[in-house]
């Protein structure tokens, strides 16, 4: 028998209040474990010193009073779940399985998303667009309607303006561009 085993028959047999069974192997276990034998003799050493206190005197209503208070405080036994019952069969506390289960949870979450086909995209059809030169147009004169109260203001404008009302003039040089931002 192991300690575990033994340890909370250790009471049970310091009241002998253990069958003989039981009591041959805790008296076998007490006689080749020290740390056993040691904890049998620390309950015989209490019991004895709680043997030797005076009785206390209790009122008649104290036992009520005890079991109406104990009732109210009173938690529900939770059922075993499955968690616990997994721990106690690989002998490990249910907190130490959390994170296991979470990892396992997540690894095969990752394979069902990785395997599971997701639909084509399906993408819009193109919107068709005016020709280049009308777009820039559209937006020249866009922005000629925004800044029509102070034409002067904005010399990027004022300089597109020029080039696309000339053609002879040549495309705008990088240097233009930056100057316009």
């Amino acid at each position: 028998m192991n300690c575990d085993t033994i340890r909370p028959w250790i009471i049970e047999y310091g009241d002998g209040d253990l069958d003989a069974d039981r009591r041959a192997r805790v008296e076998a276990h007490l006689n080749g474990c020290a740390d056993c034998a040691q904890l049998a003799r620390q309950m015989a050493a209490t019991r004895g010193l709680l043997r030797a206190l005076p009785p206390q005197r209790t009122s008649a209503q104290f036992e009520a009073r005890l079991a109406e208070r104990l009732a109210r405080t009173q938690r529900p036994v939770p059922r075993e779940g499955w968690l616990e019952r997994l721990a106690a069969s690989w002998r490990v506390p249910p907190r130490a399985l959390r994170p296991a289960l979470a990892l396992g949870a997540a690894a095969v979450a990752a394979v069902g998303i990785a395997l599971h086909p997701s639909p084509p995209t399906v993408l819009p059809p193109p919107v068709p667009i005016a020709t280049e030169s009308a777009l820039v147009s559209q937006c020249v004169a866009q922005h000629q309607s925004d800044v029509a109260a102070q034409p002067l203001s904005d010399p990027a404008a004022q300089n597109l303006t020029a080039r696309l009302t000339d053609p002879a003039t040549a495309a705008p040089t990088n240097a233009d561009v930056e100057d316009s931002l």
